[in-house]
């Protein structure tokens, strides 16, 4: 039953493969499996924060603050580039070192507001223009936000799979070696065959582990990806634009 029910979701998952790539299913898989499909390593130290610019929430809100004064997305646009992502911590590392929620950044950012002060405009559309333009600061600093706990997220999942994996690498050697030992033992006649494929059995359910436990570090992988708004070998971080 058992056999029947890996079939069938094998099945299930050659199908989603040939749709992600946009073509009807048909026999066989769309990838080569002969070869060892690895997942990248993540980069270390870091990467740029500005990678962050190419996600679609944080490019929106840029592209707002931009429409209200270009003098402030500027501020924004060289800041970035100062800025790096620690991919190797995870949790609160990123926002605790470059204050990139509250800060002299922003504090900058806030002031350079009143040069738009135009004696020449009424009253009231210039407090409508404040107010427009620290709507749309405080919109990005959200989506900046979010991207970074994004991340964050991200990197724990990442390090917790890589730790997995490792863990049960170590495992699958150790049960390897316990099967060459019980087979010596039982070629001497000091165990029956059922102590030899408890072993063999255990040594199986240590290797599944290790399938599953490499592809939720794939998986990890894409969710880095999407947080960072694409993959991190494009190193400059340049945005759209």
């Amino acid at each position: 039953a058992q056999k029947e029910d890996l079939l069938a979701e094998l099945q299930k998952e050659k199908n989603g493969l040939w749709i992600l790539i946009g073509e009807y299913p048909r026999e066989g898989f769309p990838v080569d499996l002969k070869d060892d499909i690895r997942c990248p390593e993540v980069p270390t130290p870091g990467v740029p924060a500005a990678l962050l610019e190419r996600r679609p929430d944080v490019k929106a809100a840029y592209y707002r603050v931009a429409a209200q004064d270009k003098q402030v997305a500027r501020a924004i646009s060289d800041w970035f580039p100062s800025l790096r992502l620690d991919l190797q911590y995870g949790y609160s590392k990123n926002v605790s070192s470059f204050g990139i929620i509250s800060g002299t950044f922003w504090n900058m950012a806030l002031n350079t507001v009143l040069p738009i002060i135009d004696a020449g405009k009424r009253k009231a559309e210039l407090k409508r223009q404040k107010a427009a333009l620290m709507a749309a600061l405080i919109e990005y600093q959200r989506s900046v936000f979010r991207a970074v706990h994004e991340v964050d997220d991200a990197i724990f999942l990442n390090i917790t799979a890589d730790k997995r994996v490792k863990e049960l690498y170590r495992q699958k050697d150790a049960r390897l070696s316990s099967i060459n030992l019980s087979r010596k033992r039982y070629e001497k006649g000091l165990i029956d065959i059922i102590n030899l494929l408890q072993e063999k059995s255990q040594f199986l359910d240590v290797s599944m582990d290790l399938v599953k436990a490499k592809t939720d570090v794939c998986l990890a992988r894409i969710d880095l990806v999407k947080a960072l708004g694409g993959s991190w070998n494009n190193m400059d971080g340049k945005k759209d634009e």
